[in-house]
């Protein structure tokens, strides 16, 4: 019984650095494998979890997939001393996820010179509490409105939605910045001014009123802030 037990030891430790090297060579990051590694030595689920994050890891790199949004969720979880068994599940939800988004990308014809930023951000807009299907449908139609800009309102859509804002007025500010060519990445940061003025007690409709009117104008984030009653300085730079 004891042999039995140490050859199974054996064939798992194998089995184990295999995927190390495959992962390595690949071009998964080298301190997130040895982090894996050296936490798969805390006994057999650890060592069988430590399988499947690593085939996860390579499945992912050979599918062409942004690897920081993986590697950083297992460095995350390795950090906090998360059990490997409850990382493999995250892992496996967010590979399904990139695939998705690759696989919508490529359908709508997205340039392969940015394919794997956009499948970054895409990715991150599933993160933020969008579903799959809204994701689609909401991308499809930018995509069909513009082209260029389409990947860009997604992401300000998740970054309000994730700061509070909800959907139908997210719609209304990414419409509107689509509609005047008034988007640019700086619009990112009225996610900020959202959790602001969500604090200080301000409707959804006041809120896309106020960023509406600033795109109508093709004014800056600044101008939206004003409009809500905020000094620009005082809300960007704040921690509050």
């Amino acid at each position: 019984m004891l042999l039995l037990l140490l050859s199974s030891a054996v064939l798992a430790g194998a089995k184990l650095d295999s995927l190390a090297a495959r992962a390595g060579k690949c071009g998964v990051d080298d301190a997130v494998i040895a982090g894996v590694m050296r936490h798969a030595q805390e006994g057999a689920p650890a060592g069988q979890a430590a399988q499947s994050i690593l085939d996860i890891l390579i499945r992912s790199c050979e599918a062409g997939l942004p690897q920081a949004p993986f590697a950083g969720k297992v460095s995350e979880g390795l950090a906090k001393r998360v059990p490997l068994q409850r990382i493999v599940p995250i892992l496996e939800t967010r590979f399904k996820d990139y695939s998705f988004v690759r696989e919508l990308l490529v359908r709508e014809g997205t340039d392969s010179s940015g394919l794997q930023q956009d499948t970054a951000i895409l990715g991150d807009a599933l993160a933020s509490g969008m579903t799959r299907q809204e994701l689609e449908i909401l991308f499809a139609r930018l995509h069909r409105e513009n082209p260029m800009d389409a990947v860009l309102g997604v992401q300000l859509y998740s970054y309000m939605f994730l700061a509070g804002l909800g959907k139908d007025a997210c719609e209304r500010v990414v419409a509107a910045g689509l509609e005047h060519d008034a988007l640019n990445p700086d619009w990112l940061g009225f996610s900020r001014v959202v959790v602001l003025a969500k604090r200080k007690g301000l409707e959804d409709e006041a809120i896309a009123r106020a960023a509406v009117q600033a795109l109508s104008e093709k004014a800056d984030v600044k101008r939206a802030m004003m409009l809500l009653g905020f000094t620009a300085r005082p809300v960007l730079n704040s921690d509050e």
